[in-house]
């Protein structure tokens, strides 16, 4: 991006534009709300005059801002924090982009009208096709905002997990989205006391000005393994149901846990075709036997090693709860 100049930046500033988290120190507040948004308008050569007055108008329409022709005189000032939220987005929408950042555009607004701007954000997504990139640390807004849509769990500025959004938020694999995913508040008090909690080998976070060899989190992670996590930067790399993960061991362990099912389902398949006490009946039921084992076996070290989200009623119920309450699923 920083090389890019000319036409290509300009086409680049218009087909990309950003939400910032604050909606108080986003907006010029010597400009007017017109004046807000007419400058876009006429430095990408949109519109100008009564056309730009039409334009800015059914803007702040579509953003829920009524009556518009009263609001483009008024100053940031004379906003709610809400309002200069949804200015800020039809501030984006001048342009006609095609993709919209939005940095934590929930987070320093009221709790009561986060659940509108999300709404807001996702039916202009659908509407104008725009792709929104949201970026926040609560995880009960982005699971609110992604619904059948995507998540990607960033640490220390990279990604170590991507899936959809509801297979992230019931399955996790790496073990930091599993830490996130348990650290969700739960509504039920019950389930708060009996939970199981995943115990991270450390609390403290790596300086960004000294990242950790290797894998950034293994000093934190209780899945870390000596001369591999430590030495060896994962990559990202693709698992089945469109998941991707940047771990070792959850790869490793995944990939080992779908052969074992494969190998059972096929000797389990294979094994009323094969003689009785022949070779070949006797391998079959030694394969069944080995893979049932090996599921077990992997099953088991997952759930005691805390590397799967512990049992909850319903943890998707609980991030839409959390979203209108304003719990977060933080883990520092």
């Amino acid at each position: 991006v920083w090389r890019t100049k000319g036409d290509d930046l300009a086409r680049f500033r218009r087909a990309v534009q950003i939400v910032h988290q604050d909606p108080y120190a986003s907006l010029n507040p010597s400009r007017t709300i017109a004046q807000t948004l007419a400058a876009p308008l006429g430095k990408h050569k949109k519109l100008h005059g009564r056309g730009a007055r039409a334009a800015m108008i059914a803007l702040l329409e579509r953003v829920g801002l009524t009556p518009a022709e009263d609001l483009l005189v008024k100053y940031p000032h004379q906003l709610s924090g809400g309002q200069r939220q949804r200015v800020s987005i039809a501030r984006a929408l001048t342009v006609d982009p095609r993709v919209i950042v939005a940095d934590e555009a929930v987070s320093m607004v009221d709790v009561s009208i986060r659940i509108s701007l999300l709404d807001l954000l996702h039916s202009l997504s659908r509407e104008l096709r725009v792709a929104t990139v949201l970026i926040t640390h609560d995880l009960a807004v982005a699971r609110y905002f992604a619904r059948g849509g995507r998540i990607a769990v960033m640490y220390l500025g990279r990604v170590v997990e991507l899936a959809d959004t509801e297979s992230l938020v019931a399955d996790p694999a790496h073990p930091y989205a599993v830490a996130l995913i348990a650290a969700i508040p739960e509504a039920d008090p019950t389930i708060t006391r009996t939970k199981e909690r995943v115990m991270l080998r450390s609390a403290e976070v790596p300086s960004l000005l000294a990242l950790p060899s290797g894998c950034t989190f293994h000093p934190r992670c209780p899945l870390s393994e000596a001369g591999l996590c430590d030495i060896v930067v994962p990559a990202l790399e693709d698992l089945p149901g469109g998941r991707s993960v940047a771990c070792h061991v959850a790869v490793r362990d995944r990939a080992a846990f779908r052969v074992a099912i494969l190998v059972l389902i096929a000797a389990l398949v294979m094994l009323p075709f094969q003689p009785p006490a022949s070779a070949e009946f006797v391998v079959t039921a030694l394969a069944a036997f080995i893979g049932l084992v090996f599921v077990g076996v992997v099953a088991l070290l997952t759930r005691l090693s805390g590397s799967r989200p512990p049992k909850t009623v319903d943890r998707a119920r609980g991030l839409r709860s959390n979203v209108r309450n304003g719990r977060s699923g933080r883990e520092e």
